[in-house]
């Protein structure tokens, strides 16, 4: 089933690793939070550029809320036959919408496109109207679509939601992003350690991408490959110094 291959499901902790990561101005974030614990906020549209913090936003919200995190892939929805995208579709929200869960849907353009810019609007629509109807429902989930290209939405739709949010305007804090990440924590790094890392980062990255634990990995990778490099060159060194030792004792 599509929606089982392209839903996952995450239990809720508490933590907010993307706005530790702020330099500040994050009250628009406060609100949405303090909104969907008080009920009256239900949908919201997050968009900006690849990298900015949406989908880790998410998650946050998920764990500041207590609600069960759950993501959807919706190109692989709308890539299949018709009738099963919207059945799928149908059955998703279904199984959802009833409980407290973060409904993440990403690439939200797919869905949402202006008309005239898709060769198929009639299925486009259906799958849209599908969309609209679980929207004006009651419910206890909260929708949140992002989406990259927001150019492409109609304006119509982008009205429906309680909240729309540009990532585009936040800044990460290299530093605080750094210290928050999960593989500084997985892996006890010291204070030096991790003002190298913030120095490898800022010098090759822009500091808006928000991408701080694979970049962080990559250079512990790096590092140990060095590290192991060098060992190993070392061992050669002492092996061919040993041979020639054993040699010329025994000329």
């Amino acid at each position: 089933n599509i929606i089982d291959n392209n839903t996952r499901i995450i239990k809720s902790s508490a933590g907010k690793t993307f706005l530790n990561s702020l330099e500040g101005g994050y009250e628009e974030l406060d609100l949405l939070i303090e909104g969907i614990k008080l009920g009256v906020i239900k949908s919201s549209f997050f968009f900006g550029s690849p990298g900015t913090g949406k989908t880790s936003f998410a998650k946050d919200l998920a764990k500041l809320t207590n609600y069960t995190f759950v993501n959807l892939n919706i190109s692989e929805i709308v890539d299949s036959r018709l009738g099963e995208s919207i059945k799928n579709l149908e059955m998703f929200f279904k199984k959802n919408i009833s409980e407290e869960k973060i409904l993440f849907i990403d690439e939200a353009d797919s869905l949402f496109t202006k008309r005239g810019t898709t060769n198929d609007v009639f299925e486009m629509e259906r799958l849209l109207t599908v969309m609209l109807q679980v929207m004006d429902q009651k419910r206890k989930a909260v929708i949140i679509f992002a989406s990259n290209l927001i150019d492409r939405i109609d304006k119509a739709i982008l009205r429906r939601f309680d909240m729309l949010i540009n990532f585009d305007k936040f800044r990460i804090d290299i530093d605080k992003a750094i210290q928050n990440s999960e593989i500084v924590n997985e892996w006890e790094l010291t204070n030096s350690e991790m003002k190298q890392i913030s120095k490898y980062i800022k010098e090759i990255h822009n500091p808006r991408m928000y991408d701080i634990d694979a970049l962080t990995k990559k250079y512990l990778i790096n590092s140990k490959l060095e590290k192991v490099g060098k060992k190993y060159s070392n061992s050669i060194k002492e092996y061919i110094l040993q041979i020639n030792k054993e040699r010329s004792e025994n000329e």
